[in-house]
C-alpha cells in the first residue's frame, strides 16, 4: 500500500497530539509536595551570633519564605529543669525587590553572655534568669520600625534560691504567655508574680515583688514593663529574683522579686521569684501564608531560614 503526502501528514499530526496530550498528563501528575520542593530551590540558614546580619535579595526574586524562632528564656539546659519559656515560631511569605538587602537578627537564649543577662535582640536582663531575644526580618533599615516579621522570645524563670521559682512564659504569637508565680513556704509570705506577655499594642506588665506581713527585711521589687522590642528586666530581691521577660514586636513584663529575711525571728524563708513573660510575634500586613505557633522552637538560641 502507498501513503500519500497528505495520508503522512495526517499521522504526524495524530502523533503529535497524542504526546501533547502524554505531556500533559505527565505534569498534572506530579505530586504535590514535589511541586512546592521544586517552588523553593535554594535556602540560607542564619544562626545565632550575637550581632545583625544580611541576606541579599537574587536576581529576579520577588519574594521570599521566612521560617523564624525565637530565643528560649533562661535557663535552657536541662540540668536547670528547663523553666526558662520557649520561643515562637512564625512562618510567612514576604514580598521583597531584587537585589535589597535585608536585616538579619537572630535573638539568643536568655543567659548567653554571662548567666544572668537577657538573650540577644532584647531579652530582658533579671538577677535570676534572662528572657530570650527575639527573631526579626528588618527590610528597608534597621530600626524597630522596619522590622516586618518577629518570632517572639520565651521569658526567663524566677530564681528559687530558698522559695520556688516561676516559670517562665512561651513567645508568641500574637501575644506571649505570661510566666508564673513563685511560691512560698509559708501562707502568710507572698511570693514574686509572674509578668504577663507582650501584645500587639503594648508589652507585657511586670509582677509584683513579694512580701510578708508579719516582719520582712527584704522586700521584693515589682518586674518592670516590656516595651517595644524589649523584655522588662525581673525584680530584685535579697535572694530570689524575678525572670527576665521575652524580646518581641512588644516585649513581656519581668518577673516580680521574692522576699529575704522573713518572720517573726528573721530566719532566712525567703519566696521564690516570678517567671518573666513571653514576647509577642509580628507579620506585616503584605505577607501571604502565614502561620504562627506560640512556644514552639527548639530550647536555646532562635534561628532563622530564608528560601526562595
Amino acid at each position: 500500500m502507498v501513503v500519500t503526502t497528505s495520508a503522512r501528514a495526517f499521522a504526524q499530526l495524530v502523533a503529535v497530539v497524542l504526546l501533547t496530550s502524554c505531556t500533559q498528563v505527565a505534569v498534572n501528575d506530579v505530586p504535590a509536595h514535589t511541586a512546592a520542593r521544586a517552588a523553593h530551590k535554594h535556602r540560607q540558614i542564619f544562626g545565632f551570633t550575637g550581632s545583625e546580619q544580611t541576606f541579599t535579595v537574587p536576581y529576579n526574586v520577588s519574594d521570599v519564605t521566612v521560617v523564624a524562632t525565637g530565643g528560649a528564656g533562661g535557663p535552657t539546659y536541662s540540668y536547670y529543669g528547663g523553666s526558662g519559656g520557649l520561643g515562637a515560631r512564625v512562618k510567612a511569605t514576604i514580598p521583597v525587590t531584587p537585589g535589597e538587602t535585608l536585616a538579619v537578627f537572630v535573638g539568643g537564649a536568655g543567659g548567653d553572655s554571662s548567666f544572668y543577662d537577657g538573650g540577644f535582640n532584647g531579652g530582658g536582663t533579671s538577677r535570676g534568669y534572662g528572657g530570650g531575644g527575639a527573631s526579626d526580618i528588618r527590610q528597608g533599615g534597621t530600626a524597630l520600625d522596619d522590622r516586618v516579621l518577629v518570632a517572639g522570645g520565651g521569658g526567663g524563670a524566677g530564681l528559687n534560691n530558698y522559695g520556688t521559682y516561676g516559670l517562665g512564659g512561651a513567645g508568641g504569637a500574637a501575644r506571649g504567655a505570661p510566666g508564673s508565680d513563685g511560691l512560698s513556704k509559708y501562707g502568710y509570705v507572698t511570693a514574686g508574680q509572674g509578668g504577663t506577655g507582650g501584645n500587639q499594642n503594648k508589652g507585657g506588665k511586670g509582677g509584683e515583688g513579694g512580701g510578708c506581713p508579719r516582719y520582712c527585711r527584704y522586700y521584693g521589687s515589682s518586674g518592670s514593663p516590656g516595651s517595644l522590642g524589649e523584655g522588662g528586666a525581673g525584680g530584685t530581691a535579697f535572694a530570689d529574683y524575678g525572670g527576665g521577660g521575652g524580646s518581641g514586636y512588644y516585649g513581656g513584663g519581668g518577673g516580680g522579686g521574692g522576699c529575704g529575711y522573713c518572720g517573726d525571728t528573721g530566719s532566712i524563708t525567703a519566696t521564690g521569684g516570678g517567671g518573666g513573660g513571653g514576647g509577642s510575634s509580628y507579620v506585616e500586613k503584605n505577607a501571604a501564608r502565614v502561620k504562627e505557633k506560640r512556644g514552639d522552637a527548639a530550647r536555646g538560641d532562635g534561628t532563622i531560614v530564608i528560601s526562595w
